[in-house]
């Protein structure tokens, strides 16, 4: 039984809504939990392609239950909070999802929130939402990527005005700077949301999975680790299932209808 979060089921697509808005959606240990048990879902299920997670009620999340959370990982540390072979949602140590993650956000998403956004594919927010890495502001530091992911993202400057100060990112501006993908009216968020994950989920799985994880060596290990990668990789995709269907459906003017294999 799920307490913090909510699954549901949509064609390919996993939905995952963050359920504690009482508490701001903050990030519990159950929550943790919850959360890393779904993204192992979404891994390990052959017949989901895509996962979509947001947030009920007013934030996305105000960040971690510090008083619950940051007990245990002074004790015994931030791998402490992931149970042993479960995916990690924040991708910075531990296991990976290697489905693609669409992340649909409303009014104010702090601290892993924000984290939790850097380690996504995609972001949809509505107008009203807002990013904040204030950490610093609370005499801890960012620990779930944002200390390398955002300067890589925003550059060295914005990433320091943003994880040094108390200041906002609003949503035009995570846009421009490329944390956001779509800004929507406030409560059409998800569905833009579900779209893209749909879209996505109609592409070829074995292709969408190894064009994240190259791209992911590239940034973990640089440009030649993914560089040589890339021929095995593409003679081993060449003799898929999915790539002949790709090229009849061209041939036969269709759409192509992916099992991948």
């Amino acid at each position: 039984m799920r307490d913090t979060i909510t699954v549901e089921y949509k064609g390919h697509v996993m939905l995952v809504g963050l359920n504690r808005p009482e508490k701001r959606n903050r990030f519990n240990l159950a929550l943790i939990r919850e959360l890393s048990e779904a993204y192992t879902e979404l891994s390990r299920n052959d017949d989901l392609r895509c996962g979509v997670v947001f947030a009920y009620g007013e934030d996305f999340t105000f960040g971690l239950d510090a008083a619950e959370v940051l007990p245990r990982i002074a004790q015994e540390g931030p791998g402490s909070v992931i149970a042993e072979g479960q995916c990690n949602p924040w991708r910075n140590y531990g296991r990976e999802c290697d489905k693609p993650i669409v992340l649909a956000v409303q009014g104010r998403c702090l601290t892993s929130g924000f984290e939790l956004a850097l380690a996504s594919e995609l972001c949809v927010a509505a107008d009203n939402a807002s990013f904040g890495q204030v950490e610093a502001t609370r005499g801890v530091m960012p620990f779930g990527g944002a200390t390398y992911r955002l300067p890589a993202l925003l550059g060295w400057h914005n990433a320091m005005k943003f994880m040094l100060t108390d200041k906002m990112l609003g949503a035009h501006e995570a846009k421009a700077m490329g944390l956001v993908q779509d800004v929507v009216a406030l409560g059409q968020e998800r569905e833009v949301a579900i779209d893209l994950a749909e879209n996505i989920a109609r592409q070829a799985p074995i292709a969408v999975r190894e064009i994240i994880a190259n791209a992911r060596l590239s940034i973990q290990q640089g440009h030649m680790a993914a560089q040589n990668e890339l021929p095995g990789l593409v003679r081993r995709m060449l003799s898929t299932d999915d790539v002949r269907e790709g090229f009849m459906s061209l041939v036969e003017k269709r759409p192509a209808v992916f099992r991948g294999q």
